[in-house]
C-alpha cells in the first residue's frame, strides 16, 4: 500500500513523462495540475494540462472544453502504485 502523497508524487512524475518534462517547463504560465485529494476505490487520478495558446481571459469558467491543448490523465493504484493511463494528448 502507498500513501496518499506518494500517489501524487507518482502520478505527477507520470503525467511529467507522457507530456514531456521540457514541454511541462516551457508552458508553465499556461500549466494546471488537479488531483484526488484520496484514495477512492483505491484509486487516484492526476491531471496535468498544458497549452501554448492564451488561456480564456473572460473572468468565465469554461466547462463545454478544456482550454489545455495538451493533458495527461493517470491513475495510480493505491495497492502498488501501478499506474493506468487514461488520456494523453502530447505536443509533438
Amino acid at each position: 500500500m502507498i500513501s496518499v502523497k506518494e500517489a501524487h508524487k507518482i502520478g505527477k512524475e507520470k503525467c511529467f513523462d507522457l507530456l514531456g518534462y521540457e514541454n511541462v517547463v516551457l508552458m508553465k504560465d499556461t500549466a494546471c495540475a488537479a488531483y484526488s485529494p484520496e484514495f477512492k476505490d483505491g484509486i487516484i487520478q492526476y491531471f496535468i494540462g498544458i497549452t501554448d495558446e492564451p488561456l480564456p481571459t473572460d473572468g468565465k469558467i469554461h466547462t463545454e472544453h478544456t482550454p489545455y491543448k495538451y493533458r495527461a490523465i493517470v491513475n495510480v493504484h493505491e495497492e502498488d502504485g501501478s499506474v493506468d493511463v487514461i488520456e494523453c494528448i502530447a505536443p509533438s
